[in-house]
């Protein structure tokens, strides 16, 4: 899965967690396993998207093929590289522990890992918005059309939740 790939999903997992969270208390275990599981794969393409090694199709990758590009999407849409690169360390910590490369202490105690990778919500969030918005600018430098995500429906995704929920 390429880098836009892996950041469209982020987003849209992102997206649909937000209309679960905007429901309301999630109390039943069909909501509570649906969020978690969007939240596992929201981190996986996450780290997918951010993923600093060889040649492994990330965002970075891009960045090094074409560096002379990204640096001047970053200019012209006002990104901030240094804010990726540091969610970018902070997610690998979290990948060497329990996600990819499970650690035999992490994997027991991930709250640690996820208090020793000081990453919040917000900061990831914003910076998986970055980054989509820097894959993009550079596709329009290099002259390809922009991607767009599919328009998730926050109202429908409460609904669902409400039902899930027994609410409805």
């Amino acid at each position: 899965m390429d880098s836009l790939a892996s950041g469209a999903r982020a987003l849209l997992n992102l997206e649909l967690m937000r209309g679960i969270e905007a429901a309301g208390p999630i109390t039943g275990n069909e909501a509570i396993g649906i969020y978690y599981a969007l939240f596992n794969d929201y981190i996986a393409h996450s780290i997918k998207v951010l993923e600093d090694r060889g040649n492994a199709a990330s965002c970075w990758y891009l960045y090094r093929s074409r560096q002379d590009v990204f640096d001047a999407a970053a200019r012209e849409f006002a990104i901030d590289l240094a804010k990726i690169l540091a969610m970018t360390k902070k997610l690998k910590h979290v990948r060497d522990k329990t996600h990819f490369h499970i650690d035999r202490n992490g994997v027991l105690d991930p709250k640690v890992v996820w208090s020793d990778a000081d990453i919040n919500g917000k900061e990831l969030a914003d910076v998986v918005v970055l980054v989509w918005g820097l894959l993009n600018a550079a596709r329009i430098l290099l002259n390809r059309d922009r991607m767009e995500l599919p328009v998730v429906n926050r109202d429908a995704v409460v609904h669902a939740t409400h039902i899930l929920e027994g609410r409805a």
